[in-house]
Protein backbone atom coordinates (compact mmCIF):
# COMPACT_ATOMS: atom_id res chain seq x y z
CA UNK A 1 0.00 0.00 0.00
CA UNK A 2 2.76 2.68 0.91
CA UNK A 3 4.28 1.97 -2.30
CA UNK A 4 1.33 2.58 -4.32
CA UNK A 5 0.17 5.88 -2.34
CA UNK A 6 4.10 6.94 -2.94
CA UNK A 7 3.73 6.22 -6.78
CA UNK A 8 0.49 8.06 -6.63
CA UNK A 9 1.69 11.14 -4.76
CA UNK A 10 4.88 11.14 -7.20
CA UNK A 11 2.56 11.45 -10.02
CA UNK A 12 0.63 14.39 -8.61
CA UNK A 13 3.61 16.48 -7.83
CA UNK A 14 4.74 15.92 -11.64
CA UNK A 15 1.26 16.99 -12.34
CA UNK A 16 1.59 20.28 -10.46
CA UNK A 17 5.03 21.01 -11.32
CA UNK A 18 4.86 20.41 -15.58
CA UNK A 19 3.88 23.78 -16.34
CA UNK A 20 7.42 25.04 -14.87
CA UNK A 21 10.48 25.91 -16.58
CA UNK A 22 12.88 22.47 -16.84
CA UNK A 23 15.02 24.27 -14.43
CA UNK A 24 13.09 25.20 -12.61
CA UNK A 25 11.06 22.43 -12.11
CA UNK A 26 14.55 20.56 -11.11
CA UNK A 27 15.02 22.46 -8.59
CA UNK A 28 12.14 22.96 -7.05
CA UNK A 29 11.59 18.93 -7.04
CA UNK A 30 15.23 18.80 -5.34
CA UNK A 31 14.31 21.20 -2.59
CA UNK A 32 11.23 19.49 -1.98
CA UNK A 33 13.16 16.13 -1.90
CA UNK A 34 15.19 17.57 0.74
CA UNK A 35 11.90 18.78 2.83
CA UNK A 36 10.58 15.70 2.88
CA UNK A 37 13.47 13.81 4.56
CA UNK A 38 12.24 12.30 8.00
CA UNK A 39 13.28 13.12 11.88
CA UNK A 40 12.15 10.58 13.84
CA UNK A 41 13.00 11.30 17.90
CA UNK A 42 13.20 7.68 20.03
CA UNK A 43 13.50 8.68 23.76
CA UNK A 44 16.20 5.81 25.63
CA UNK A 45 16.92 5.94 29.31
CA UNK A 46 20.11 8.50 27.96
CA UNK A 47 18.12 10.96 26.31
CA UNK A 48 16.97 11.53 23.25
CA UNK A 49 18.18 10.08 19.67
CA UNK A 50 17.11 11.88 16.68
CA UNK A 51 17.00 9.86 13.51
CA UNK A 52 17.47 11.63 9.92
CA UNK A 53 15.75 9.32 7.46
CA UNK A 54 16.58 9.63 3.78
CA UNK A 55 15.02 6.56 2.07
CA UNK A 56 12.61 3.28 3.02
CA UNK A 57 15.23 1.21 4.70
CA UNK A 58 16.57 3.93 6.95
CA UNK A 59 13.33 4.91 8.52
CA UNK A 60 13.14 0.75 10.12
CA UNK A 61 16.41 1.56 12.22
CA UNK A 62 14.29 4.20 14.63
CA UNK A 63 10.82 2.43 14.33
CA UNK A 64 12.68 -0.65 16.14
CA UNK A 65 15.36 0.83 17.99
CA UNK A 66 14.21 -0.09 21.48
CA UNK A 67 12.89 -3.98 20.75
CA UNK A 68 15.27 -5.20 17.46
CA UNK A 69 18.61 -5.66 19.41
CA UNK A 70 18.15 -5.13 23.34
CA UNK A 71 21.08 -7.20 24.04
CA UNK A 72 22.94 -5.03 22.25
CA UNK A 73 22.10 -1.93 24.40
CA UNK A 74 22.45 -3.84 27.62
CA UNK A 75 26.02 -4.71 26.37
CA UNK A 76 26.67 -1.01 25.55
CA UNK A 77 25.25 -0.17 28.97
CA UNK A 78 27.87 -2.17 30.88
CA UNK A 79 30.68 -0.45 29.78
CA UNK A 80 32.91 1.07 32.08
CA UNK A 81 33.51 4.53 31.80
CA UNK A 82 36.35 5.89 29.77
CA UNK A 83 36.32 2.34 27.21
CA UNK A 84 36.71 3.14 23.46
CA UNK A 85 33.87 1.59 21.33
CA UNK A 86 34.23 0.34 17.86
CA UNK A 87 31.14 0.04 15.62
CA UNK A 88 32.14 -2.12 12.60
CA UNK A 89 29.15 -1.93 9.92
CA UNK A 90 27.42 0.93 11.64
CA UNK A 91 25.28 2.02 9.47
CA UNK A 92 23.36 4.35 10.26
CA UNK A 93 24.61 4.93 13.30
CA UNK A 94 22.12 3.13 16.05
CA UNK A 95 24.68 1.84 18.24
CA UNK A 96 27.28 4.28 17.73
CA UNK A 97 24.62 7.18 18.70
CA UNK A 98 23.60 5.34 21.49
CA UNK A 99 27.31 4.97 22.94
CA UNK A 100 27.57 8.42 22.25
CA UNK A 101 24.31 9.13 24.18
CA UNK A 102 25.55 7.38 27.08
CA UNK A 103 27.99 9.59 27.21
CA UNK A 104 31.89 8.02 28.90
CA UNK A 105 32.71 6.16 25.94
CA UNK A 106 35.33 6.95 23.15
CA UNK A 107 33.16 5.94 19.97
CA UNK A 108 34.75 4.68 16.47
CA UNK A 109 32.14 4.07 13.70
CA UNK A 110 33.19 2.42 10.17
CA UNK A 111 30.65 2.13 7.41
CA UNK A 112 32.02 1.85 3.73
CA UNK A 113 28.57 2.42 2.06
CA UNK A 114 28.34 5.86 0.67
CA UNK A 115 25.04 6.70 0.90
CA UNK A 116 24.49 5.36 4.19
CA UNK A 117 28.14 6.36 5.34
CA UNK A 118 26.46 10.36 4.40
CA UNK A 119 23.16 9.27 6.38
CA UNK A 120 25.35 8.60 9.83
CA UNK A 121 27.37 11.50 9.34
CA UNK A 122 23.88 13.71 9.84
CA UNK A 123 22.49 11.31 12.29
CA UNK A 124 25.92 12.06 14.43
CA UNK A 125 25.53 15.91 13.95
CA UNK A 126 21.34 16.09 14.48
CA UNK A 127 22.53 15.04 17.70
CA UNK A 128 25.22 16.90 18.43
CA UNK A 129 27.28 14.18 19.19
CA UNK A 130 30.34 15.01 16.60
CA UNK A 131 33.06 15.17 19.77
CA UNK A 132 31.64 11.81 20.93
CA UNK A 133 31.58 9.80 17.94
CA UNK A 134 34.10 9.52 14.98
CA UNK A 135 33.23 7.98 11.82
CA UNK A 136 35.20 6.31 8.83
CA UNK A 137 34.28 5.54 5.10
CA UNK A 138 36.09 1.89 5.05
CA UNK A 139 35.72 -1.54 5.26
CA UNK A 140 37.50 -3.77 7.63
CA UNK A 141 38.45 -7.14 6.36
CA UNK A 142 42.28 -8.45 5.95
CA UNK A 143 45.55 -6.73 5.35
CA UNK A 144 45.59 -3.51 3.15
CA UNK A 145 43.56 -3.18 0.01
CA UNK A 146 41.73 -1.24 -2.86
CA UNK A 147 38.68 -3.21 -3.50
CA UNK A 148 34.57 -3.53 -4.56
CA UNK A 149 32.08 -2.77 -2.06
CA UNK A 150 29.65 -5.03 -3.43
CA UNK A 151 25.96 -4.63 -3.04
CA UNK A 152 22.31 -5.50 -3.86
CA UNK A 153 20.88 -2.11 -2.91
CA UNK A 154 22.71 1.02 -2.35
CA UNK A 155 20.26 3.14 -0.59
CA UNK A 156 21.07 4.62 2.85
CA UNK A 157 20.04 1.71 5.62
CA UNK A 158 20.39 -0.86 2.72
CA UNK A 159 22.09 -4.11 3.92
CA UNK A 160 24.08 -7.35 2.77
CA UNK A 161 27.01 -5.85 1.18
CA UNK A 162 30.46 -7.31 0.76
CA UNK A 163 33.84 -5.83 0.85
CA UNK A 164 35.56 -7.88 -2.13
CA UNK A 165 33.31 -10.86 -2.19
CA UNK A 166 29.68 -11.58 -3.68
CA UNK A 167 27.19 -10.38 -0.88
CA UNK A 168 25.77 -13.22 0.54
CA UNK A 169 23.20 -14.06 3.50
CA UNK A 170 22.49 -17.59 5.54
CA UNK A 171 24.65 -18.99 2.60
CA UNK A 172 22.62 -17.26 -0.12
CA UNK A 173 24.57 -15.27 -2.75
CA UNK A 174 23.08 -12.06 -3.60
CA UNK A 175 22.81 -10.38 -6.96
CA UNK A 176 25.41 -7.39 -7.13
CA UNK A 177 23.85 -4.02 -8.78
CA UNK A 178 25.75 -1.55 -7.59
CA UNK A 179 29.71 -1.73 -6.72
CA UNK A 180 31.42 0.91 -5.21
CA UNK A 181 35.69 1.36 -4.79
CA UNK A 182 36.72 1.27 -1.30
CA UNK A 183 39.63 1.21 0.93
CA UNK A 184 39.71 -1.41 3.45
CA UNK A 185 41.78 -2.12 6.45
CA UNK A 186 42.47 -5.03 8.91
CA UNK A 187 42.08 -3.98 12.27
CA UNK A 188 45.94 -4.76 13.23
CA UNK A 189 47.14 -2.72 10.22
CA UNK A 190 44.46 0.42 10.82
CA UNK A 191 45.71 0.71 14.63
CA UNK A 192 49.74 0.12 13.42
CA UNK A 193 49.41 2.40 10.65
CA UNK A 194 47.24 5.80 12.34
CA UNK A 195 47.67 5.46 16.02
CA UNK A 196 44.37 4.44 17.05
CA UNK A 197 43.73 3.92 20.62
CA UNK A 198 42.89 0.01 21.01
CA UNK A 199 39.25 -1.23 21.24
CA UNK A 200 37.94 -2.25 24.52
CA UNK A 201 34.88 -3.36 23.07
CA UNK A 202 34.06 -4.25 19.27
CA UNK A 203 30.64 -4.85 18.08
CA UNK A 204 30.96 -6.64 14.30
CA UNK A 205 28.13 -6.66 11.76
CA UNK A 206 28.92 -7.39 8.63
CA UNK A 207 26.79 -9.60 6.98
CA UNK A 208 29.18 -12.42 5.51
CA UNK A 209 32.91 -11.51 6.34
CA UNK A 210 33.14 -11.53 9.72
CA UNK A 211 36.31 -14.28 9.18
CA UNK A 212 38.02 -12.04 6.93
CA UNK A 213 37.66 -9.33 9.94
CA UNK A 214 38.74 -11.95 12.95
CA UNK A 215 42.07 -13.09 10.75
CA UNK A 216 42.96 -9.28 10.26
CA UNK A 217 42.85 -8.89 14.05
CA UNK A 218 45.11 -11.54 15.60
CA UNK A 219 47.40 -9.32 17.40
CA UNK A 220 44.72 -6.73 18.37
CA UNK A 221 42.25 -9.38 20.29
CA UNK A 222 45.37 -10.89 21.85
CA UNK A 223 46.05 -7.55 23.58
CA UNK A 224 44.58 -6.86 27.55
CA UNK A 225 42.97 -4.08 26.62
CA UNK A 226 40.16 -5.68 24.76
CA UNK A 227 37.75 -6.88 26.89
CA UNK A 228 34.17 -7.90 24.59
CA UNK A 229 33.55 -8.48 21.46
CA UNK A 230 29.18 -8.69 20.11
CA UNK A 231 29.60 -10.46 16.81
CA UNK A 232 26.21 -11.08 14.48
CA UNK A 233 26.28 -14.24 13.48
CA UNK A 234 23.96 -15.81 10.71
CA UNK A 235 21.98 -18.85 10.45
CA UNK A 236 22.37 -21.66 13.12
CA UNK A 237 25.62 -20.97 15.18
CA UNK A 238 26.13 -24.86 14.86
CA UNK A 239 27.09 -24.36 11.31
CA UNK A 240 30.63 -25.29 10.12
CA UNK A 241 31.38 -21.75 9.39
CA UNK A 242 30.29 -20.55 12.66
CA UNK A 243 31.73 -23.07 14.47
CA UNK A 244 35.25 -21.95 12.49
CA UNK A 245 34.90 -18.29 14.10
CA UNK A 246 33.75 -19.64 17.50
CA UNK A 247 37.47 -21.75 17.37
CA UNK A 248 39.04 -18.67 16.45
CA UNK A 249 37.55 -16.40 18.97
CA UNK A 250 38.24 -18.81 21.81
CA UNK A 251 42.32 -19.22 20.45
CA UNK A 252 42.18 -15.67 21.11
CA UNK A 253 40.91 -15.94 24.83
CA UNK A 254 37.75 -14.87 24.30
CA UNK A 255 35.00 -17.54 24.30
CA UNK A 256 31.39 -17.04 23.38
CA UNK A 257 29.50 -15.89 26.55
CA UNK A 258 25.68 -15.66 26.18
CA UNK A 259 23.57 -17.67 24.38
CA UNK A 260 22.01 -21.35 24.27
CA UNK A 261 23.05 -22.20 21.27
CA UNK A 262 20.27 -24.97 20.78
CA UNK A 263 17.57 -22.70 21.29
CA UNK A 264 18.88 -20.13 17.85
CA UNK A 265 18.79 -22.72 15.15
CA UNK A 266 15.49 -21.24 14.01
CA UNK A 267 16.47 -17.97 13.53
CA UNK A 268 18.24 -15.87 11.01
CA UNK A 269 21.12 -13.96 12.97
CA UNK A 270 21.78 -13.72 16.16
CA UNK A 271 24.33 -11.75 18.18
CA UNK A 272 27.06 -13.66 20.36
CA UNK A 273 28.93 -11.86 23.24
CA UNK A 274 32.68 -12.80 23.33
CA UNK A 275 34.27 -11.80 27.08
CA UNK A 276 37.93 -12.24 27.53
CA UNK A 277 38.25 -15.20 29.38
Amino acid sequence: MSKKVARSLRALVSGLTSVMPYWRKSFTLARLSEYLHQRHTVETKHGPLIFVCPTYDSVHYPRTFLTREVDTLEWIDGFEDGAVFWDIGANVGSYSLYAGRRGGLKVVAFEPTGSTYANLIQNINENGLADMVTAYPIALAEGVALDMLNMENAAAGSVSHSFGETPTFIGRELETKVRQSTMGFSIDRLIEIFGLDIPNHIKIDVDGIEPRILEGAAQTFRRREVRSILIEIEGDPRSKRNKAMFETMANYGFPAHNHDFDAKRDVQTVNVIFRRA
